[in-house]
């Protein structure tokens, strides 16, 4: 998507409101600021296993049987299965 750093963007975004936490607490700051910087750290780390989670879903798996004659193919678009399974009936007849 554009506009949207990914999830390795939120990961940065969490560790530099952690460091901001760690600097905020060093120098005297206030225990909200610190509260509203952790809030922050927490939803990009959520923000980001979810976007881990999602990747996954959407990544194309290959499989090879034992007899290495037959591959799997997995998490494809459900055009391309149609077209696939097209393109076999036309060669069955």
């Amino acid at each position: 998507m554009v506009g949207d750093p990914g999830a390795l963007g939120w990961v940065r975004s969490g560790e530099i409101a952690f460091l901001r936490i760690r600097v905020s607490a060093a120098q005297g700051g206030t225990t909200a600021a610190a509260v509203v910087l952790a809030g922050g750290a927490l939803a990009a780390t959520v923000k980001a296993f979810i976007e881990w989670q999602r990747l996954g879903y959407l990544t194309v798996r290959l499989e090879l049987d034992g007899s290495r004659r037959w591959v799997t193919i997995s998490g494809v678009h459900p055009a391309l299965a149609t077209a696939v399974a097209a393109g076999r009936a036309g060669l069955e007849r």
